[in-house]
């Protein structure tokens, strides 16, 4: 299967003649480059159509999982506790898109306990629908003509470079909606950036919802993004208790800035 070999696309391979694609079916890989970490190997792998969109994230790496010796004075794993979170993505971190029934189930990280015990759940999501401000900015990327488009989701600013010439208008993790795939994708204020590795012709569907372990049948049974502020607000609500809050005056150590991934700005 393609996504099992992903790991050793080093160039950019582009798998097609012309210089448009509308219509068919295709499939591209991602690769996400943290260069804080560079052992870390780990992929997107996206199957796409006009209506449904599949992708699966493989964690290829090389690192075993650290484990976690010690612990702060309010019984927290230490900060290179993270080094080990990519572990949790040795799950395939399904995502399904239906554009024509306008709804997404997405793979995220549950908020409920996240710093001690990190595992991913799925949630359900309406299609999701980015305002991107594209820009006269332009640059080549492994000979590919790209346009610069920028956007905010959810509290975080993210840069994208798209090629108009791959009409496919998808992208990595959840991204969509350029008239172009998206060849790199960065976050603002970090270091963390996905780069297109491959891109080609669906001859052969790979991916499915048995494989990717969804049911769009139960669909109205799983959380949704709003659902899961409560969670944190009560998990937020048990490390106040146990270090105090920002505004402790007594208290020895202070819990300060906790965040999630994502914001509920546009929760009620």
């Amino acid at each position: 299967m393609k996504y099992l070999s992903i790991a050793v696309f080093i160039p950019l391979i582009l798998l097609f003649s012309g210089s448009a694609y509308t219509q068919g079916e295709y499939f591209f890989t991602y690769q996400m480059v943290y260069p804080q970490h560079p052992e870390l190997k780990i992929y997107e792998y996206h199957e796409w159509s006009s209506d449904i969109h599949l992708s699966m994230v493989i964690d290829s790496s090389e690192v075993e999982e650290v484990k976690v010796t010690e612990y702060d004075d309010r019984g927290f794993p230490v900060s290179k506790m993270r080094t080990s979170s990519p572990s949790a993505l040795s799950t395939i971190m399904p995502l399904y898109k239906n554009k024509k029934e306008g709804y997404i189930i997405r793979t995220v990280t549950n908020p409920w306990e996240f710093f001690t015990n990190p595992q991913m759940i799925q949630i359900l999501e309406d299609y999701l629908e980015f305002e991107w401000k594209i820009s006269g900015e332009q640059k080549l990327i492994d000979d590919l003509q790209c346009i610069k488009a920028t956007t905010e989701f959810r509290c975080r600013d993210f840069t994208a470079w798209f090629a108009p010439e791959i009409s496919v208008p998808s992208g990595p993790f959840f991204f969509h909606g350029l008239p172009g795939l998206i060849v790199r994708l960065e976050f603002e204020q970090s270091e963390l950036y996905f780069e297109l590795r491959e891109f080609g012709s669906l001859d052969q569907p790979e991916l499915n919802l048995e494989i990717l372990g969804i049911d769009p049948d139960n669909r109205w049974d799983l959380a949704t993004h709003c659902d899961l502020q409560e969670e944190f607000d009560r998990y937020v609500q048990i490390l106040h208790a146990r270090a105090g809050d920002p505004d402790c005056k007594n208290c020895p150590t202070k819990i300060k800035n906790v965040r999630w991934d994502e914001c509920w700005d546009e929760c009620d």
